[in-house]
């Protein structure tokens, strides 16, 4: 199939160096629309497929949270609903990592028809060879719209995030030799360290993490950006560091990545808000964040750029093997649903 790539270019000045984001809007899609789900690029027999887990459909009821496994080829644009999550319900909020070219799809929550909610302490493990997930142990808390990041591509870190009835400030490591889970340090006692619908990743022994949402009425945003070193002999120990605010627009769902020594947090919202994309504190639809806030890790400084296309709605962002940047599904204009695929390419 031939793969013809629409895209724009931004051209961002960094220093003393020209710096491209190239956003690629390809002939590839999901079978159908999602969002509020987590997905994973891994390999099979040489291609890339990248998969999808968990989600909501364009209903954004709660009828519609499912647990429906997708892929889709990324070098034929093939896609297919492939099976479902070993679940007994859908669940919405969850996040996966890829290690050793497995994926481990952490958490969630589930939605009853009485608008109740219920965050999950599963871990699923999907392997590409087989397209099947088996059970891993189960975390020491419940957990949804948390962060999520691999160390050393080792050991994954689950950071913050929603625990059924208020945020929690607990770090959970997972060793998948083992399949254990442990509890690191604590985020630090403040009013803004614990958050759901934060963003984050590691690098190196530090872990990055900022925006989310705050546990008080209708969920107001934090502004604080915080890094946590991981100690080189104890992994669960970590030196949390509240480093100040980050510059610009609130960050909401954002995704996290690195490349070339700066961190991009891309995407995402401006204000908090439900499943359905209605914001808690307004009661009134909410955009996407068009803006991508870079942190250059040597120099320790932010800086901004307006980005022409972007989704929200986002748990994580997947790498291929040949070092490119995919996301899948999320909610565009007007809180639609997409089924779109975009690359984005860093020179």
């Amino acid at each position: 199939m031939h793969l013809k790539k629409y895209f724009t270019t931004l051209l961002f000045i960094v220093a003393l160096q020209v710096f491209h984001l190239t956003i690629y809007s390809q002939e590839i899609r999901l079978p159908e629309a999602v969002t509020n789900h987590s997905m994973a690029i891994l390999s099979k027999n040489g291609s890339d497929f990248l998969y999808t887990f968990y989600g909501i459909d364009s209903s954004k009821t709660w009828s519609g949270v499912h647990k429906k496994i997708m892929s889709v080829n990324l070098q034929t644009g093939k896609s297919d609903i492939i099976g479902e999550m070993p679940d007994s319900m859908g669940r919405l909020a969850s996040s996966a990592s890829v290690i050793n070219n497995k994926a481990y799809i952490v958490g969630g929550y589930a939605v009853y028809a009485d608008g109740k909610e219920r965050s999950s302490r599963q871990l699923f493990i999907f392997d590409p060879v087989s397209e099947t997930c088996t059970k891993g142990a189960d975390l020491p808390i419940a957990i949804d719209d948390h962060g999520q990041a691999v160390a050393d591509n080792k050991l994954l870190y689950v950071i913050s995030g929603w625990n059924d009835s208020s945020n929690v400030r607990a770090v959970q490591v997972y060793n998948p030799i083992t399949n254990t889970w442990q509890l690191a340090t604590l985020l630090p006692n403040e009013p803004n360290a614990a958050v759901f619908g934060g963003a984050g990743t590691i690098v190196g022994d530090t872990i990055y993490f900022l925006g989310g949402a705050v546990f008080s009425k209708n969920y107001p945003p934090s502004r604080q950006f915080y890094k946590g070193i991981i100690d080189k002999t104890d992994p669960l120990k970590i030196e949390w560091k509240n480093t100040g605010t980050y510059p610009g627009e609130f960050r909401y769902r954002s995704i996290a990545f690195e490349s070339n020594g700066r961190i991009f947090f891309w995407g995402g919202s401006n204000q908090t808000y439900n499943y359905n994309g209605i914001s808690y504190q307004q009661k009134k639809p909410v955009a996407p964040n068009k803006t991508v806030l870079i942190y250059d890790i040597k120099k320790g400084s932010f800086r901004i750029k307006p980005i022409g296309n972007s989704v929200m709605d986002l748990r994580n962002i997947t790498k291929s093997s040949n070092n490119k940047w995919y996301l899948a599904g999320g909610m565009g204009k007007k809180q639609k649903p997409t089924n779109k695929v975009i690359e984005l390419k860093m020179d």
